[in-house]
């Protein structure tokens, strides 16, 4: 499925994102990740925060920009900008960005060591 191109990804910077009160601007600079929680998606902040919104993961990938974020998993979305290390656990890989613990799917495990230089 296309990205929706229905605004420049360069003119657009953030998501803007329905709550209990209104809406709100959230930078994609400040997303670490997100994560699948049934129908509904919850998006993990820089500042430490998470906003749950009513969209599943699938929409998310829609809407924000694919040389910036990648889908390391079935539950997980991540910003590529935000990874600070990968664990290797027997087979098993481990995205390290903040505080979070991102497992990757084996059918990405190749995809994710493509997205670093390695020397």
């Amino acid at each position: 499925m296309p990205r929706e191109k229905e605004r420049s990804e360069a003119n657009v910077a953030a998501l803007l994102l329905p709550v209990s009160n209104g809406y709100r601007v959230v930078r994609f600079a400040d997303i670490i990740c997100c994560r699948a929680e049934k129908s509904y998606s919850a998006i993990c902040l820089a500042a430490g925060e998470e906003v749950i919104v009513s969209y599943g993961l699938s929409r998310l990938v829609q809407v924000l920009p694919e040389d910036m974020f990648f889908r390391c998993h079935h539950s997980y979305l991540i910003n590529c900008s935000q990874v600070e290390g990968i664990d290797k656990v027997g087979s098993s890989y481990f995205l390290l960005l903040g505080e979070y613990r991102v497992p990757v799917s084996r059918s990405q495990q190749q995809a994710v060591r493509g997205l670093f230089y390695q020397l």
